[in-house]
C-alpha cells in the first residue's frame, strides 16, 4: 500500500514536525503511514533536523550499583601501501608496447582496461597477472586502494 501525500497531510506534517516537537513515530500513526515515510518526506521537504533523544548509552555494572558508560571502541583504519609501479610502466601506449585489445588478450595477461570500451584506442594492460587474479601487481594495488 502506497501512502499518498496530499496538501493537507504535508501541512499537518510541517506543523507537527516544526511546532509540536512530535516524534516521527507518533506523526506516522496520526497520518496513517510509516515512520520511514515521515522521515523521508521531512528530508525531501528539507525541514530542520531535531535532536531526539540521541544515542542510547550502554551501561555496565561495576561493583555495587555503580553504572558507568561503556567506552567507544576505536576505529581501526588500515593504510594500504602505495602502488609499486609507475603508471607509464603499465600503460601499453605510454610504455611503447603494442596495444592488446579484446581480440588479442591472452590468458595470464592483466585485463585492466584503458580508455572507453567504445573508443578505437581501448586496450588492456597485458602485463603478467598475479596468480589467481585478473590484474598485474600494480593494478591489484590500485583496485584495493581506498579513495
Amino acid at each position: 500500500m502506497t501512502f499518498i501525500w496530499t496538501d493537507e497531510t504535508v501541512a499537518t506534517l510541517r506543523q507537527l514536525w516544526t511546532e509540536g516537537g512530535t516524534s516521527a513515530g507518533v506523526i506516522a500513526t496520526r497520518l496513517g503511514c510509516t515512520r520511514n515515510a515521515v522521515l523521508g518526506k521531512v528530508h525531501r521537504l528539507r525541514l530542520p533536523q531535531r535532536k531526539e533523544g540521541g544515542p542510547v548509552k550502554r551501561l555496565l555494572r561495576w561493583g555495587r550499583g555503580v553504572a558507568r558508560a561503556q567506552p567507544a571502541r576505536p576505529i581501526m583504519v588500515r593504510q594500504l601501501p602505495p602502488p609499486r609501479l609507475n603508471v607509464s610502466d603499465v600503460h601499453p601506449v605510454l610504455s611503447g608496447d603494442a596495444a592488446v585489445t579484446v581480440a588479442t588478450v591472452q590468458p595470464g595477461q592483466c585485463r585492466w582496461p584503458f580508455a572507453d570500451p567504445g573508443m578505437a584506442d581501448f586496450c588492456f594492460c597485458a602485463k603478467p597477472q598475479v596468480e589467481g587474479k585478473s590484474y598485474c601487481a600494480y593494478h591489484c594495488d590500485v583496485a584495493r586502494r581506498v579513495a
